[in-house]
């Protein structure tokens, strides 16, 4: 079954995508370091659609990003 599109983006197939994420961590006494990378192969995609604001079309998903967290326990 086909389903039906438009050139707004508002309807339509949803395509398959993938995505790789990466996060690793150490603890060492009372420290902990975290630290990771989303959308590691910086793939675009999208999952939601917008009839209204900021639509009408596709919300693209986040490009690559990273993160660092540092937590001390006392």
């Amino acid at each position: 079954m086909r389903l039906g599109g438009s050139i707004s983006g508002v309807t339509g197939e949803i395509p398959a995508y993938s995505i790789l994420d990466f996060s690793t961590s150490y603890k060492y006494k009372f420290a902990k370091l975290e630290a990771g990378v989303n959308n590691l192969l910086d793939n675009a995609y999208f999952t939601r659609r917008a009839t209204g604001y900021p639509g009408p079309g596709i919300i693209t998903s986040a490009p690559r990003n990273y993160y660092v967290g540092l937590e001390l326990k006392f």
